[in-house]
């Protein structure tokens, strides 16, 4: 027996799938997500989903009042450049430009990144540098840290995206949410609820995320459930009120 288990740890565990199989069952489960909403759409996708949104995701930068931004704000060294894929309107881009000697905010979405200019000038923040691309962009971006945050999803191809931004990446890459055959760190903490300023907030962002018209009979349905859903705190507006589990992980790139 001994002579057995010493021959079956050199081999590899057959239900530990490799690299090629892990990155071909993310792309299915985004594929199978992407075909199950499009038949369930009520209404066409417009050229820039997330500009309805864009106004929800801004968020004051200097705030103390979450863990998980706290933490990223530690990672800034003095005179770095960061790169944030995705940045949107800016929710973490803004906090750690604070910080750091430039930022380069690449988002697809002009709606996102029209708010994100906004607050630019709202905060006086000036040393960011806004990419309006898809990622990776056509001519390649340098950094010392790249960072995604909650943008993975609807990535079907994601190997090459993490490929780039390991590229990207002079010392860290850093995920809020994955690393392939990466000795990575990852850390947990609390995320607080999404707000809304009005009440209407949550049903509108509802229908966005569900493709549900205004005025159909899933919006009828929708909008009963959400009456009794929403409540308010402090003059904002949320349907539930519970932290969510969130992780940061952070590893090297293999050239680092």
């Amino acid at each position: 027996m001994r002579h057995a288990a010493a021959h079956t740890r050199g081999m590899a565990n057959p239900l530990t799938p490799t690299a090629e199989e892990a990155l071909a069952e993310w792309a299915r489960r985004v594929d199978a997500n992407r075909d199950q909403a499009e038949a369930y759409r009520e209404q066409p996708a417009g050229p820039d989903f997330y500009a309805p949104a864009a106004q929800s995701f801004k968020a004051d930068p200097h705030r103390t009042d979450e863990p998980l931004l706290d933490a990223l704000r530690v990672l800034v060294q003095p005179g770095e450049t960061w790169l944030d894929i995705g940045a949107g309107a800016g929710r973490y881009a803004l906090a750690l430009a604070v910080r750091a000697k430039e930022l380069i905010a690449v988002d697809p979405s002009p709606g996102m990144l029209q708010a994100l200019r906004e607050q630019m000038a709202d905060y006086g923040i000036a040393n960011i540098r806004v990419v309006n691309a898809l990622w990776p962009p056509e001519e390649p971006l340098g950094a010392d840290v790249a960072m995604f945050s909650h943008v993975s999803y609807d990535i079907a191809a994601i190997g090459p995206f993490l490929d780039a931004m390991e590229r990207s990446a002079r010392r860290l890459c850093v995920a809020v949410l994955l690393a392939r055959g990466r000795l990575c760190e990852v850390r947990l903490f609390a995320r607080q609820p999404m707000t809304h300023t009005h009440a209407e907030g949550p049903l509108r962002w509802l229908r966005q995320q569900l493709f549900i018209a205004e005025g159909s009979e899933k919006d009828q349905k929708l909008v009963e459930a959400v009456q009794t859903m929403v409540t308010e705190r402090d003059g904002v507006f949320a349907m539930n009120w519970d932290d969510l589990p969130v992780g940061i992980v952070t590893w090297r790139p293999p050239h680092a």
